[in-house]
């Protein structure tokens, strides 16, 4: 990748090794970006432990930006900084999966159903160019570049809802929502299926179809609660029960 090339214009080189990043003014920013986007998708794991010299060797990038990516995660509880080693990426409590879910499910389904049925078709032509690169990305296996396509999408249609705060806790709710599988699911030539519930939502948008986008939106956000939040609920409460029988026994 070349120093004038900017991450949009190489969306697809993310699916290569080493990551290169190019070097601009905002060059802290793109690698907290970066390794956000590689805790939210699963390819830094919760639990583990990385150095900044192989993060900054992986980007292309000096200690200097890494460091102060890592500061700025830390404090928003992304990872945790172990002086003298690295980081150790924080591990989201299953609560937290489920609550930021639930949230997600209330409100982006309160948004579609505010322009069911009031999409222009200059909007709606906006929304199916970039329904259209969610599918193309899903296509390329490529993890990090569906979550960035398919925010933008799903955020494009909460602001036609005209109500500002909204779309801000959208956006908001999507930038904090872990997706520990998403990698594993993009490995396994998934991510189509799930990209091609789009076309029914967004039919379904502008049909006016409230009940029809109620259903759509369960069934994608379903994709979420049994890919993500259900296997960690079931570790947790696995570990509860074996912690609960290992009590019982004394």
């Amino acid at each position: 990748m070349t120093e004038d090339t900017t991450l949009d214009d190489k969306r697809d080189a993310r699916a290569r090794a080493p990551r290169q990043i190019v070097r601009r003014n905002n060059f802290k920013d793109q690698v907290y970006q970066l390794i956000r986007d590689e805790i939210m998708t699963g390819l830094l794991m919760p639990g583990s432990q990385y150095s900044m010299g192989d993060l900054a060797t992986r980007y292309g990038a000096s200690r200097t930006p890494v460091r102060e990516a890592l500061i700025e995660l830390e404090s928003k509880g992304f990872v945790r900084v172990l002086r003298g080693v690295g980081f150790e990426v924080v591990a989201p409590s299953p609560e937290y999966l489920r609550d930021t879910l639930q949230l997600r499910e209330i409100l982006e389904t309160r948004a579609m159903i505010a322009i069911c049925g009031r999409i222009t078709d200059a909007e709606f032509e906006q929304a199916n160019s970039l329904m259209m690169e969610v599918h193309d990305v899903a296509k390329r296996n490529d993890a990090i570049g569906y979550r960035e396509i398919d925010r933008e999408f799903h955020i494009f249609l909460a602001g036609l809802a005209r109500n500002d705060r909204l779309a801000t806790l959208v956006a908001e709710l999507r930038d904090t929502q872990f997706m520990p599988g998403l990698t594993r699911i993009a490995s396994a030539g998934n991510l189509v299926e799930r990209s091609s519930q789009h076309f029914v939502l967004l039919e379904a948008i502008r049909e006016g179809d409230i009940e029809g986008v109620r259903a759509c939106m369960n069934q994608h956000l379903g994709f979420s609660r049994s890919s993500f939040v259900a296997p960690a609920l079931g570790n947790h409460i696995d570990a509860s029960q074996a912690q609960s029988d290992s009590r019982n026994e004394r």
